[in-house]
Parts: C-alpha cells; sequence; structure tokens
C-alpha cells in the first residue's frame, strides 16, 4: 500500500507540474506571437513602401477630391509698425499685431522613386498655400497693405556685396543717371543762347561756369562721402518709401516674397550702366525670397528645388521617415546668391523667383560657393542633416529625445520628452525644443558654432543662412532675454499660445498633434547717412531760374532741361540734401517682423482607431499573459502543497511501518511457517510494486 499511495502522488505531482510549465510557456510565447501580429498590423499601417500601401495616398498628398479637406492650418500674424517715422528719432517701436491671416498648407509629392526594396524613397514636394478667408480674423484681407521692416534696405550692404563693382561707381551711375541728362540739356541749352544773341555771351559763360561748378560739388560729395551709406540713400530716395528702414506691402508678398522690389529695380538700372559701359554682364534679380516658399507649380518646384530622400523603416523600423539627403544634401548649404547659377532660360526675370542650380551631393565645398550657396554655420555639426521629418518617427519610441531636422531654422535639433498628454482618449507623449538651443555662447558654449555670440538669449542667428541679418525666436520672444521683449512695445509672450509642441504616439511613432510656432525677426542699427550740401541744390535752382530768365527776355518757350527733367533730379537733389538718419534707440534693435504657427491634430476617428483594433489586442496580449501568469502561478502554490502533502504521508506511511515489522520479530517464534509464508507473500507484493513501478 505504501508504494502504492507514492506511485499515485507522483502521477499527480506530474500532472501539475507540466500545467505550469505550460502556463509560463504560453505566457511568455503567446504574447511574443501576438506581439508580431500586432508589429505586421503596424508595419502595414505606418510603411509606406509601395504605391500599392494602404496609406501612400495619405502619404503622398493632402488634396483630397476638390481640395477642401485640409489639415494642415498655416497662420500668419504680422507686427505692423505704428510710429515708423518715430523710431527713427530715438523712440520706442510700438507694434500691433494683425492676424491671424489663415492659410491652408498642401502638399503633393511627386517623381516618386523606390530604392532598396522599399526601405528608402526619393521625391519632390510640390507645397503651396492658399488664403483661407474664412479662419482669417474678421474686417482682415489677404489684400491689406502692412508697414513692415523692409528687407532689402535692412540687408542692403550684404545684396550689394554680390556685385562685383566699386561702390563709388555705382554711386557715380545712380547719381549721374539721373544728372547727366539735365547736364546734356542745359549745354544745349547754352549752345541755342549763344547763337540766338550774341549780347548774353557773358551772361552765358556764367552759366556755364555755374553748371561746371554745380558738377563739380556733385563729384567732390561723391568723393567725400561713404559709399555705401550714400549709394543706399540715393536708391532709398527713389524708392516709394523713401529713406527708412520700413516700407508700405500687401500680406501675401510680405510673407511669400516679392518681385521688383523698389531697390533692387535702381540696382538693375546701375548694373545695366555699367554693362554698357565695359561689355560685361552681371547677372541680377529683383525678387526677394519669403520668409516661406509658396511654389506656383511643380514646374516651378522642379526649377526652384531638389529631390528629398528618406527611410521607410521598412528594413529598420528605427529608421522611419528618418533623412538619408535633404534637398539632395547630406551637409546643408544655403542657397543666398541664385543669379550665380540660375540658367536664365528657364525664368522670366521680374515674373519668377530665381534659383541656385540644383545641389549635387558630389560637389566639393569651392563648387557649392561658386554655383551660389554658403554654409549656415561653423561646423560640420551644425550644419548636419539629421533626423527625421517630424511627421514620422522610428518606433517604438522609447526615448525622451527624438532629432528632427527643421527646414525653417536650417538645422537639425532634438526634441524633448515633457510628459503624457491626452489625444481623444489616447495618451501621447509631448515633445517640446530645448531651450538651451537658444541661449547665446556665453551661456551655452556649443551655441558658437550656430554664430549665437553677443546677441541677448532666446533667438538663433540666421544671418549667414539668409544673407541679411535676420533671426528666428519663439513668437513675442517667448522665453527669450528681458531687453527684448521689453524693448518693442505691444508684446506679451504667453506659453499657452506661442509654445511649440509635438505629440507622438509611443506604439506606432505617429504624430498625431503639432504645432510649430516661429517668429522671424530683423536686426535694425543706427545709421548716419551723408548729406548733400543745401548750396549745390541752390546752384541747380539758379541755374535753371537763369535759364528761364532768357528765354523769357528772348521770348522763347521753356526748355526740358528746366521742367520734366529739372524736376526729377531736384527731387533726388533735395532728398540727399535731406537729414534722413535713422537714430535706433540703443543703437540697435531686434525688430519683430511676423509669425507664423504651422499645426494639425489627427481627427478623433483615427484615436477611436487605434482604441478599437490595435490598442484592444494590445489589451489582450496583456490581459493574456496576466491570467497565464495567474494560472501558472496558482499552479505552482498547488504543487509546492503537494510536495509538502507528499512528505507528510510518507512520513504517516513511515511511523506505521515500524510498528508493525517490530511485532513480527516479537512473535516469531509463535509459527515459523506462518512467518515464511507471510515473508513469501510480502516479497512477492516487493517485486510486484516494483515491477509496477
Amino acid at each position: 500500500h505504501y508504494y502504492i499511495i507514492i506511485s499515485k502522488y507522483d502521477k499527480y505531482l506530474c500532472v501539475i507540474f507540466s500545467l505550469m510549465v505550460t502556463s509560463f510557456i504560453l505566457a511568455i510565447i503567446l504574447p511574443v506571437i501576438l506581439n508580431a501580429i500586432i508589429e505586421s498590423i503596424i508595419n502595414y499601417e505606418v510603411v509606406v513602401d509601395s504605391s500599392s500601401s494602404p496609406n501612400y495616398n495619405a502619404w503622398r498628398t493632402n488634396i483630397y477630391g476638390d481640395g477642401t479637406d485640409v489639415k494642415i492650418g498655416y497662420d500668419v500674424k504680422f507686427f505692423n509698425v505704428e510710429n515708423p517715422q518715430g523710431i527713427l528719432n530715438g523712440e520706442q517701436p510700438v507694434v500691433v499685431e494683425l492676424g491671424p491671416y489663415a492659410f491652408n498648407e498642401f502638399y503633393e509629392k511627386f517623381d516618386i522613386t523606390w530604392l532598396d526594396d522599399g526601405d528608402t524613397v526619393t521625391y519632390n514636394t510640390y507645397r503651396y498655400y492658399i488664403f483661407d478667408n474664412d479662419r482669417t480674423t474678421a474686417g482682415l484681407s489677404q489684400y491689406d497693405n502692412l508697414t513692415l521692416p523692409y528687407a532689402s534696405a535692412i540687408g542692403f550692404q550684404y545684396l550689394i556685396s554680390q556685385i562685383p563693382v566699386n561702390d563709388t561707381l555705382l554711386v557715380q551711375y545712380a547719381l549721374t543717371s539721373k544728372l547727366t541728362e539735365l547736364y546734356n540739356e542745359l549745354e544745349r541749352t547754352l549752345k541755342i543762347l549763344e547763337k540766338v544773341d550774341r549780347q548774353y555771351i557773358v551772361f552765358i559763360k556764367y552759366l556755364e561756369n555755374q553748371i561746371t561748378s554745380f558738377y563739380e560739388g556733385i563729384i567732390s560729395f561723391i568723393e567725400t562721402s561713404n559709399p555705401f551709406d550714400l549709394l543706399l540713400k540715393a536708391l532709398l530716395c527713389q524708392s516709394p518709401s523713401g529713406v527708412s528702414p520700413f516700407w508700405t506691402v500687401p500680406v501675401v508678398p510680405a510673407y511669400f516674397g516679392w518681385l521688383n522690389d523698389p531697390i533692387l529695380l535702381e540696382v538693375q538700372n546701375l548694373i545695366d550702366i555699367y554693362t554698357n559701359n565695359t561689355n560685361i554682364t552681371i547677372p541680377w534679380s529683383s525678387a526677394v525670397p519669403g520668409v516661406s516658399t509658396n511654389y506656383t507649380s511643380i514646374a516651378d518646384t522642379i526649377r526652384r528645388r531638389g529631390m528629398d530622400t528618406l527611410k521607410t523603416g521598412k528594413k529598420n523600423k528605427k529608421q522611419l521617415s528618418q533623412y538619408v539627403r535633404y534637398n539632395n544634401m547630406t551637409t546643408l548649404w544655403s542657397c543666398v546668391s541664385p543669379m550665380s547659377s540660375q540658367n536664365t532660360s528657364l525664368y522670366i526675370e521680374g515674373e519668377e523667383f530665381p534659383a541656385c542650380a540644383h545641389y549635387q551631393y558630389e560637389w566639393t565645398d569651392e563648387e557649392a560657393e561658386a554655383n551660389g550657396y554658403t554654409l549656415p554655420f561653423a561646423t560640420a555639426y551644425a550644419n548636419r542633416i539629421e533626423g527625421t521629418d517630424a511627421n514620422m518617427f522610428g518606433r517604438p519610441v522609447t526615448t525622451d529625445k527624438l532629432q528632427v531636422f527643421i527646414s525653417d531654422i536650417y538645422r537639425s535639433a532634438y526634441l524633448k520628452a515633457d510628459g503624457l498628454v491626452d489625444w481623444y482618449g489616447v495618451n501621447v507623449q509631448r515633445y517640446k525644443l530645448q531651450s538651451k538651443d537658444l541661449l547665446n555662447s556665453t551661456y551655452n558654449p556649443e551655441n558658437s558654432q550656430y554664430y549665437n555670440f553677443n546677441e541677448p538669449n532666446g533667438m538663433e542667428n540666421l544671418t549667414q543662412a539668409v544673407g541679411i541679418p535676420s533671426f528666428a525666436s519663439f513668437p513675442h520672444f517667448l522665453d527669450g532675454d528681458n531687453s527684448l521683449v521689453s524693448a518693442v512695445k505691444g508684446l506679451s509672450p504667453d506659453r499657452e499660445i506661442h509654445e511649440s509642441y509635438l505629440d507622438v504616439e509611443l506604439q506606432t511613432g505617429l504624430l498625431v498633434r503639432a504645432y510649430k510656432r516661429l517668429q522671424l525677426n530683423y536686426k535694425m542699427t543706427s545709421k548716419i547717412f551723408p548729406n548733400l550740401p543745401v548750396n549745390t541744390l541752390n546752384t541747380l535752382e539758379s541755374i535753371c531760374y537763369n535759364i528761364s530768365y532768357l528765354f523769357t527776355e528772348l521770348n522763347m518757350s521753356s526748355i526740358p532741361a528746366c521742367s520734366g527733367n529739372r524736376t526729377e533730379a531736384i527731387e533726388l537733389l533735395t532728398c540727399l540734401s535731406t537729414q534722413s538718419d535713422w537714430n535706433i534707440q540703443s543703437d540697435n534693435i531686434y525688430f519683430p517682423y511676423a509669425w507664423v504657427q504651422e499645426y494639425f491634430t489627427l481627427p478623433q476617428s483615427d484615436a477611436d482607431s487605434l482604441n478599437s483594433s490595435l490598442f484592444q489586442l494590445q489589451t489582450v496580449v496583456n490581459n493574456t499573459r496576466f491570467w497565464l501568469l495567474v494560472i501558472g502561478t496558482c499552479i505552482l502554490g498547488l504543487l509546492i502543497a503537494s510536495i509538502l502533502t507528499k512528505a507528510d504521508v510518507i512520513e504517516d506511511i513511515s511511523s506505521n511501518i515500524e510498528p508493525i515489522n517490530s511485532k513480527r520479530e516479537w512473535n516469531g517464534d509463535r509459527d515459523s511457517n506462518s512467518l515464511l509464508r507471510s515473508s513469501d507473500l510480502e516479497d512477492k507484493s516487493l517485486h510486484d510494486s516494483t515491477v509496477e513501478t
């Protein structure tokens, strides 16, 4: 009986042990299988590796049907200048924020090519913006005229440096081009007078001396003045805005760029004079690019930008949407001198924006510079193109930092996790730009490579990348130095409406909500302009008066020299003789121009879809693992209890066997035959039990 009992317990324990092992194995293997299924589903949904991928159309374009299904908003707010003349006299700038002027952003990828079995994709993107009157602040229109900083005047020194002609020579062209015709008319007039009546010969000689003295005064003024400042003043004198760093401009060109800039058109006239005199052609454009580019067509896109290459995440899900090349570049170069390489047969001056020749990644630095490109920053690290395009991220997202390439500010940057937030019932991680990236080099020495030297904290220096003194910041200088906010009346930073962030679903790497808010600022400095001596202007007035007097005396009709041409020349000379200095408060100011809010949020239907499919399946996986572990643990407890019970049974049986054996020994002499038979039976029972075991 002892062996029979033990045998049954062993069978029972084997069954329990098998169940326990099975539960634990299933707790490990089954979730792996289910997670593999989930991964397959996610890959199927988020990896776009061919035109047959389920989300290919959404990835390729957000233009659906009639184009009204808009998902990306692009709202611009301008800082309209209220006291432009007062600012030049040393007053504190006063601005009023106008907007939003709302636009809808559309994109369409084209010339799409899949490489490396779908792991890499190359394409170009036609991106454009359409004004949305319904979302624009009531009473505002895209045809509003705004008073804003004039980029061409502020950045004139860089613009003119692109012309390989001496500044003094350009100044001479600028002035003499307006005065030469007047001079010739005066000379012809005097010749006529000499022939008509010789009695006025002495007076005519006097007039000739006056004219000579007048032009000698002009030449002396040019030679003794700072040529750059005089040239700028002369050109501004002929522009609608006058000698001012502010001008009036409509909404759309104010942000997306304008053609036929008044100053640059005058520069073109000077270049034409130079070409006529030297037979040397200098390429030039009067177009000024905007804060953002609004392409007019696919053909315009092809002409003005190169191809992008990104990873699809097919072979490595951590590489999803990462840049391989941006604009055919692995290191960022900025096109600052497009006419250096623009094929003039492919664009129409005055009607289109010029562009540098498409960057070739096999170019040397010298070849890139020769084609109009420049490096935005000082080091290879600062100019790197790394990270994603911020539309998708490698998954699952397990790090507190994400690297993105932000073309608006010409750099790659790390976004830092800032806690979980809700997206229609789904927990998503919020990522924000790091404030240390906008510190100057005193507070963050690493930022010296971005040319952030002595500027106040809270800005990034874009001067090298753009070609004029420009700085990026958060709207209203949020997180910037107090001096930036206090310098301009009308600024009020508010984290709730001025902060940038991305919300990312960690399991899928999906960008579900984004608000990118950036502000453009120009650095304005005081400037003292040369002034034409008033007596020079008086001399011209005297010449024309004396000539008119002679014509009256001789009963002759008036002459062109002292009518139309005289008016134009005197207007220029009057402007040059007028005090027009820029007395900026504290000698320089970082002037806010405009800020943009680019944003989108995936609809609730997408959140519901994740909840009802992916997350529900994930819940099944988690619940299955949990209950299998619970069952396995319970069986383990039962197994331990059974082993302990078996031990007790063995102990009880053993204690009963001892008295029986002793009793048999005490009665052994009573019946030896009976003992022999009992012994035989025990041996047989032991044998049978052993065989069974």
